[in-house]
């Protein structure tokens, strides 16, 4: 039996046993307890990742079908932009830096006939270089926009296919630049244009043989018209019988409407053809809508219309631009509007924007229905129409005006009520003149009428002219101040059907006459009165009468206006006897010494012994026509002004002549009012450059500088023309001065534009010589010509520059 120390040993060691026992259940519960958290842990991460994992997959997985659905859509645009450019013809194209191809579609093998490997590598502009000297301007334009890296739109150029066959192509193209902003080269399109360019060619051709036909059959019909017209002006002037006067005056009003036609079929062939070309100068509106109204109120009165006329204030009194023809597109609307009323009134108004003028002539005819309004412009179309087959008519006159309304850049459109009538507005771009405004800020005026519409439409033409306007005269506290001083200037209009104002109006007109006022009534012109100390306007009223008004002018003598010509010898030239005869009988009335021959050289011999103020040449004649004929006489130094007379009215035709040494121009058949204007016009403009100093040279030197043709251009107006020389001289001599410094500096792109703007100057001051040399210096250098030919010409530009300063300076110094 174990004794108690053996006891106590095993109960000690019992005790240790047992507390390790609970530190080791103690740890492994602990240690449970750490792997169950860590567990857990495991659990919670796992979950998240697979939380994550079927996001990301969700995530490639919409990303792999938007790639597939981009790939599929690049693939369909691809498809789309190959066929939208194959429908259109095109073909795509892309270069690299160097402007080497690195890309050309299929559509390209088609034209050329090349395969795209043959072509790929080369440069761009090698397809279309070579071909020719008329090609080189075009390639060189090309080469400067890449060199520039510009966007650029159809740009035409001619290349050649495998078969050596030429073919017309237009490329575009963009700059393709990186996100860094770095060049990378050319993208874009071409197409073949060959099948076009023919069309193109072929109408063009079309349209000059048409209007070439147009010419010709406008000079056969006009030239016996000219006749027919002419002798029974004459006839109508002679002795006759009541029954011959009515049927010389039916053969007259026949002959003047197939002059009409014929000058309209030869307006609509000029603009069809793209052939109408302005005749640009500084004009008066103001005459020129005085001289339309002269002429419709022939038409108007008859009939019994009221013509009205307003003019806003603010409309310019002189424009730049083509009076004649703009002139032409309001008479034709105004003798529309005149033919297509039968009473009431036509009202030409004229109002001015920032940058357009505008006419608006309207009516109260017949009006033109919805469906026919769409047809008035077209050519012809208007004799289809039953309301204008009643009235009669052409139908050109109102495409007349539309085309000329285009070619200003401006536009015609109407507006119409069947029964109501019609307005017509003709809008053009105002262009700035250099002539100054007539102003009579001194002059004080009052209108009287009941209709203040029309009261307020004179006074704002008053205004224009710079007068001052009384509204109400009876409101007006200085009117008798201004009476008294003789200051005020009343205008009445007078109702229609009266020649004369009411008792209570005339009362009061008489005590302002009594007070040193002057009175001027407005009336029809059939309804003049003659009440003494008043001054009579008939309506409309144009402007040149109230500027007589504002500005009395002595009267004139009465022998000098009946023979404006009277002692002044005249040579007319014509192989038509009847034309002869014309002609002659109408310059023998206004006083002129007339004398006559046959043909060119006939007129030449007759000038060695012979002098005379004006030559009438007709142009088409055997053997040696109107302008070699000129041309001799000019090279004989004769610089007796030559009026063109001819029925091709073509314009440029006309140019034909002035650059031959006409001055100037009368269309064919003769009207005598035209005649007088074109012969007295070369008369005064002989008198002003026919010194000492011009008129020995002129003959000889109107290549070196024209100063006939440029005193034509500014009206005649001679210390205009010469503060225009004098401009022209001294910066011609700047631009020279700069050309010198130019070409030894070698720098030809900045040579070719000073001899540009030197040669468009010149030509535009008529100095034609020297124009022509810097055009001809301008080519050399931009053809690349060898330094000889360049440096030989460049010595005679100098050369002809000397000879123009020396003209310019015995111009300036008349």
């Amino acid at each position: 039996m174990p004794d108690d120390e053996q006891l106590e040993i095993w109960k000690r060691q019992y005790q240790r046993e047992k507390q390790s026992r609970k530190e080791a259940e103690a740890l492994l519960e602990s240690k449970s307890r750490e792997l169950y958290l860590a567990n857990e842990e495991l659990k919670s991460l796992t979950k998240e990742l697979e939380k994550r994992v079927a996001e990301r997959t969700k995530i490639i997985e919409r990303q792999k079908n938007e790639a597939l659905l981009q790939a599929a859509q690049l693939q369909e645009s691809e498809k789309r932009f190959q066929d939208v450019t194959q429908a259109a013809g095109e073909y795509v194209w892309e270069t690299d830096e160097s402007l080497t191809l690195t890309y050309l579609s299929e559509q390209a093998s088609d034209s050329l006939e090349y395969d795209i490997e043959d072509l790929v590598g080369f440069p761009l502009v090698s397809i279309f270089a070579n071909q020719s000297d008329d090609d080189q301007d075009s390639i060189n334009y090309l080469i400067e926009l890449f060199k520039e890296r510009k966007t650029f739109k159809g740009q035409a150029l001619r290349c050649r296919d495998k078969s050596g066959n030429l073919k017309w192509h237009t490329i575009s193209a963009v700059p393709k630049i990186d996100p860094h902003q770095r060049f990378r080269g050319y993208r874009g399109t071409g197409r073949d244009i060959t099948d076009m360019q023919k069309a193109r060619d072929e109408a063009i051709k079309a349209a000059r043989a048409k209007s070439e036909f147009f010419s010709n059959m406008s000079h056969e019909i006009r030239t016996p018209l000219n006749g027919i017209v002419g002798m029974s002006r004459i006839l109508l002037e002679s002795n006759l019988r009541e029954d011959q006067f009515n049927y010389a005056q039916s053969i007259k009003s026949s002959a003047d409407s197939l002059v009409t036609l014929a000058n309209s079929i030869f307006d609509i062939s000029l603009i069809e053809s793209g052939k109408l070309e302005l005749k640009e100068k500084d004009f008066s509106i103001d005459e020129l809508l005085d001289s339309c109204l002269d002429y419709i109120k022939g038409k108007a009165d008859p009939k019994s219309i009221e013509l009205r006329f307003a003019v806003a204030r603010n409309v310019p009194q002189y424009a730049f631009g083509d009076a004649a023809r703009l002139k032409q597109a309001i008479l034709n609307l105004l003798e529309n509007a005149v033919n297509f009323t039968n009473q009431g009134e036509v009202m030409l108004s004229v109002q001015a924007t920032e940058n357009d003028l505008i006419f608006e002539i309207s009516d109260t005819g017949i009006g033109i229905s919805d469906t026919e309004i769409e047809k008035i412009f077209k050519s012809y179309e208007s004799s289809h129409s039953l309301s204008y087959q009643r009235e009669g008519g052409s139908g050109l006159g109102l495409s007349i005006s539309k085309g000329i309304a285009e070619a200003m850049g401006g536009q015609l459109t109407a507006t119409s009520a069947l029964k109501k009538g019609s307005t017509f507005r003709l809008s053009i771009p105002s262009k700035k003149a250099s002539i100054e405004a007539l102003s009579y800020p001194e002059k004080h005026c009052a209108v009287l009428s009941s209709d203040n519409r029309q009261a307020k439409r004179l006074a704002e033409r008053l205004q224009r002219l710079g007068c001052q306007v009384i509204d109400n005269l009876e409101a007006s506290q200085e009117w008798e101040k201004l009476s008294q001083k003789g200051d005020l200037l009343a205008f009445r209009f007078l109702p229609l059907g009266q020649n004369r104002p009411s008792e209570a109006e005339e009362k009061r007109d008489r005590a302002l006459r009594e007070k040193g006022a002057s009175l001027v009534y407005l009336h029809r012109e059939s309804e003049a009165g003659n009440e003494p100390g008043v001054a009579y306007i008939d309506r409309p009223v144009r402007t040149y009468r109230l500027l007589r008004a504002l500005a009395p002018d002595p009267l004139p003598d009465d022998s000098a206006a009946n023979l404006p010509f009277k002692g002044i010898r005249c040579l007319v030239i014509d192989d038509n006897s009847i034309n002869l005869q014309v002609a002659e009988s109408m310059l023998s009335k206004l006083g002129a010494l007339v004398e006559v021959t046959t043909s060119a050289s006939a007129c030449i011999q007759k000038l060695k012994h012979s002098s005379f103020e004006v030559i009438l040449m007709d142009i088409r004649m055997p053997s040696v026509n109107g302008v070699e004929a000129t041309r001799m006489i000019r090279s004989n130094g004769i610089a007796t002004p030559i009026i063109a007379v001819t029925a091709n009215a073509g314009e440029g035709e006309i140019d034909t002549f002035f650059q031959a040494g006409m001055n100037g121009y009368i269309p064919k058949p003769l009207l005598s009012s035209e005649l007088e204007a074109e012969v007295s016009r070369c008369l005064k403009l002989k008198q002003k450059t026919q010194t000492p100093a011009t008129t020995a040279a002129h003959g000889k030197t109107s290549n070196v500088f024209d100063e006939l043709e440029l005193l034509s251009l500014f009206s005649h107006n001679f210390e205009l023309s010469k503060l225009v020389v004098s401009e022209f001289s001294k910066q011609t001599k700047c631009l020279m001065e700069e050309l010198t410094q130019l070409v030894k500096a070698d720098n030809p792109t900045s040579t070719r534009e000073c001899l540009h703007n030197l040669s468009g100057s010149s030509f535009n001051l008529r100095a034609n010589a020297f124009g022509e040399s810097c055009a001809k210096l301008s080519k050399l250098i931009g053809n690349e010509a060898s330094e000889q030919v360049v440096d030989a010409q460049l010595k005679t530009l100098h050369e002809d520059y000397a000879t123009l300063r020396a003209r310019l300076e015995a111009f300036l110094n008349t």
